[in-house]
């Protein structure tokens, strides 16, 4: 019956009628102590974490500060230019820079402009920035989004300084971002969150493995969502030249659990006929074994690919205790 468009009778239809009452995300999903709730639909979902001050930082727009409570604390909407630079709490606009670590979200106004005409030779520019890079407490690598070539933002003596670079000369792009050769990025790095169970990390590109990502934090393997079942409801592909099915879309339901409390919950899924796999577009996002102690704050992303028996759902949410 795998590959037909037709349910197992009677079970089937038992089994939807017990989960049938079963919510979609997006109108919200509560169990005795905690709560699944709509945030944002960003594009990517990446999401990173401050050890230090213990808070979680959407790191696209709109930027968002979450507390270790999942409250929002501020958040700022896109603008004409903005770069946040990868694994910072960092901001910046073409005026200056927003702190996302601090308790208060004020714009700071950078104190100098470096080479705002790009007139400087790379020889020159080096010589300069090595002199600054000396006294900086914080060297931040950007990206060159509206500018010439890779701004660098430095902070010397508390004053935020602007280097706008006179070529790509010595840059190079990694996977924790750009880097002049020589002069590595100083700042506190903000951490990644992780699906461990799909071995995917909450930098909304899912690209990298575990060790070109250079994490080697712990993070738990016993958190996951249960499938409990999936009921076919449309043909969504059929094999090529032919009228077999091979995918179908339908309903899934499942359980998260955490602590003592389940979380229950449907959402559209597609089931390959061949390879009995069930494809859930759902990410759930939790903080490295040793963190967990700091809060209970996890993350669920959702992102169903097709406007095909499409819920409405896609997006971000937070999982958090009441």
């Amino acid at each position: 019956m795998q590959c037909t468009p037709i349910n197992v009778f009677t079970v089937s239809k038992r089994k939807k009628s017990v989960y049938e009452k079963y919510p979609y995300l997006k109108y919200g999903v509560e169990s005795e102590n905690y709560i699944i709730k709509y945030i944002s639909n960003p594009y990517k979902a990446f999401i990173t974490y401050d050890t230090k001050n213990n808070y979680f930082f959407i790191a696209e727009p709109p930027y968002t500060k979450i507390s270790k409570e999942g409250i929002i604390a501020f958040q700022i909407e896109n603008k004409e230019y903005m770069d946040n630079p990868l694994f910072t709490h960092y901001v910046f606009d073409k005026e200056g820079v927003f702190d996302f670590s601090k308790k208060k979200l004020e714009k700071e106004s950078f104190d100098t402009v470096i080479n705002p005409d790009y007139s400087m030779s790379f020889l020159e520019w080096k010589s300069l920035f090595n002199d600054y890079y000396k006294k900086a407490e914080f060297v931040v690598y950007g990206n060159s989004l509206d500018y010439k070539y890779y701004p660098v933002y430095l902070k010397v003596n508390n004053k935020w300084i602007l280097f706008l670079s006179s070529s790509y000369d010595g840059f190079n792009q990694t996977y924790q971002g750009i880097v002049l050769e020589g002069y590595p990025a100083k700042f506190d790095k903000m951490i990644l969150l992780k699906a461990n169970y799909k071995n995917k990390f909450s930098d909304g590109l899912n690209f990298y493995d575990t060790k070109s990502k250079g994490i080697s934090e712990f993070y738990p393997k016993n958190l996951k969502i249960k499938k409990l079942y999936f009921y076919k409801e449309l043909v969504s592909e059929h094999f090529p030249y032919t009228s077999i099915p091979q995918e179908f879309s339908g309903t899934a339901y499942y359980n998260i659990k955490i602590d003592k409390d389940t979380l229950k919950f449907k959402e559209n899924a597609l089931k390959n006929c061949l390879g009995f796999r069930l494809r859930t577009y759902l990410y759930w996002y939790i903080l490295p074994q040793k963190y967990l102690k700091n809060s209970k704050v996890s993350f669920l992303a959702y992102r169903y690919p097709h406007n095909i028996n499409e819920s409405g759902s896609n997006g971000l949410y937070i999982i958090k205790h009441k």
